[in-house]
């Protein structure tokens, strides 16, 4: 089965806040882990960006940036260069790669799609991830020292 990622999203509970629409990052997990293998169409670029929402407030957890790219040839590495600002590959960092590697996803011509395994392991690493949980707990924890991390809590804008 294909569906666009534009209908995926429209199938989704959203939240209107600060001119842009939220949408929870379990939620569309959920969805998708529900539903076979489906295919994902995929255009030109979508960022995603997590969010953290909460009654403390709105973080915009910026690094967690998941990229989807239709491209016509492999640019994984050109991607790295470019988010680093780095000349060479060999000077980035592996822990930034393996994170990047987790939050990149491309679409070589002429394929059109993604699947939804591949999408849900890209949501899975942010709602995992040991780096997220401890940007937002810092952020959070200023302002209100009792503060629990809960996945929930994660949205996603989409770009």
């Amino acid at each position: 089965m294909n569906i666009s990622f534009v209908d995926l999203i429209s199938t989704l509970n959203k939240i209107e806040t600060c001119n842009e629409s939220l949408y929870s990052l379990l939620e569309l997990c959920n969805k998708l882990e529900k539903v076979d293998s489906i295919s994902i169409d995929m255009n030109d670029h979508i960022s995603i960006v997590p969010f953290y929402m909460s009654d403390e407030g709105r973080y915009e957890i910026y690094w967690g940036e998941l990229t989807i790219k239709s491209v016509s040839r492999p640019m994984f590495e050109n991607y790295i260069l470019e988010r680093t600002g780095k000349k060479k590959i060999e000077a980035v960092d592996e822990t930034v790669k393996e994170r990047m590697k987790s939050l990149y996803l491309e679409v070589v011509t002429p394929k059109t799609s993604i699947t939804s395994s591949e999408l849900i392991n890209c949501i899975r690493y942010i709602i995992n991830s040991t780096e997220v949980i401890e940007d937002v707990t810092k952020a959070f924890v200023r302002h209100k020292p009792s503060f629990v991390f809960a996945e929930e809590h994660l949205y996603f804008a989409v770009y």
